[in-house]
């Protein structure tokens, strides 16, 4: 069961209802359910939950914390993608979540190296608009990445990470460590105070006239 946690307070009337629908789940909602995001778990000829076009991905050093790291190595010039099994992380509507990965690239045969952060239907259909941060350079040091938040839409179902890069030729490599999707959700709306109505300026009241004594009169 993946977990997350997240103070979930979406409107002021429905906060109970969907906190018991997350509470107790982790904020690193990749480390939960087999994706694997320290990259620790090897099943068959692959890593649990993640999955890769155009190349191999094999466990490799240098490590950012654990014990492995995924190395990405290109079959031959063109984009590889490294991906999430769009399936693994469900999402819940109105919370918002980003994505954090630490990227070792010191090869100048690798270019244009990108996280992305995607929403998608039940049927693994991207739906709404992703969020991506790219790398500004190499450097021979694990560098984190870190996406804008993204919001959970109305329909959406699952949210999905790509770590996209374009080799210049085959067996260029980088390396990837320590995923992670945080939740975090907007804060729940002001309740709107009554509107005080304005007070009307009191009108002066006209001076009592006084009693003329009796005796004044004769």
């Amino acid at each position: 069961m993946r977990q997350l946690i997240v103070p979930l307070a979406i409107t002021m009337l429905l906060s109970a209802a969907l906190w018991s629908t997350v509470a107790g789940q982790s904020a690193g909602v990749l480390a939960e359910g087999g994706i694997d995001s320290s990259f620790e778990a090897w099943i068959g000829s692959e890593f649990a939950g993640w999955s890769i076009s155009r190349g191999s991905l094999t466990v490799a050093g240098p490590v950012q914390a654990g014990a492995g790291a995924a190395d990405a190595e290109a079959a031959d010039s063109g984009t590889i993608v490294v991906s999430s099994k769009f399936w693994l992380v469900n999402v819940v509507e109105g919370v918002e979540y980003t994505l954090r990965a630490w990227i070792y690239d010191d090869a100048a045969s690798i270019s244009g190296l990108t996280i992305e952060l995607e929403l998608t239907d039940s049927s693994g259909v991207r739906i709404g608009k992703p969020e991506s941060a790219s790398l500004l350079g190499d450097a021979s040091a694990y560098q984190q990445l870190s996406t804008s938040s993204l919001t959970a839409i109305a329909g959406a179902a699952h949210v999905r990470v790509h770590i996209r890069a374009v080799a210049a030729a085959a067996e260029a490599t980088f390396r990837v460590d320590s995923v992670t999707v945080a939740a975090t959700t907007p804060p729940p709306p002001t309740p709107s105070q009554p509107a005080v109505p304005e007070k009307s300026p009191e009108r002066s009241r006209p001076a009592a006239a006084s009693a003329t004594p009796a005796s004044w009169l004769c």
